[in-house]
């Protein structure tokens, strides 16, 4: 019989987020997580377009060592991973744009390759430029309305983040 997953005094288990394990490589992040008692991962996957422009210290975007790279090989790293440590693999962070309707596919693959429950998707970011918001809010609904078909048909999850400097801040404008 398997121990229960501890769960920090919460009535639920609690995984962790792999962009906050920057400096550790993904093998040695699911080997701290397990450590410390956690019983899942939300990998981050590729590259965050915005990291230049960030307000995050250090190399938490744009070098950040636990980056899972996107594709086959990614998923296949994942799965490994999530076997060897025993940790759920309990989402994918990726940087999805807007309109790249490829990477869409491409990350809903992954997700079903890797045994991801889901992607989650930060809505485009507020630049210092001006913008027409009404129009990039319905290209973003567009967008989510897509991966609601994919959704749909492989059973994984398309979550928002709400997120400061995006065009989802709060569940008002979500």
């Amino acid at each position: 019989m398997n121990a229960p997953t501890p769960t920090f005094g919460l009535p639920f288990p609690i995984a962790y987020a792999s962009v906050s394990l920057h400096d550790l490589s993904p093998e040695q992040a699911v080997r701290e997580a397990a450590a410390a008692g956690y019983a899942g991962v939300e990998w981050k996957v590729g590259d965050a377009p915005h990291a230049a422009d960030s307000t995050a210290s250090g190399p938490f975007l744009s070098a950040n060592r636990c980056t899972i790279p996107p594709g086959p090989g990614g998923a296949a790293l994942v799965r490994r991973l999530a076997a060897e440590s025993g940790l759920a693999v309990v989402g994918l962070g990726p940087y999805l744009q807007v309109g790249d309707r490829d990477g869409l596919d491409a990350m809903f693959d992954m997700a079903v390759a890797a045994g991801s429950p889901q992607i989650r998707f930060q809505a485009p970011r507020l630049g210092r430029e001006p913008f027409a918001y009404a129009g990039l809010a319905e290209a973003t609904r567009s967008y989510v309305r897509a991966a609601g078909s994919h959704a749909a048909r492989t059973g994984v999850r398309f979550v928002l983040e709400l997120h400061h400097r995006t065009i989802a801040p709060s569940s008002r404008f979500a």
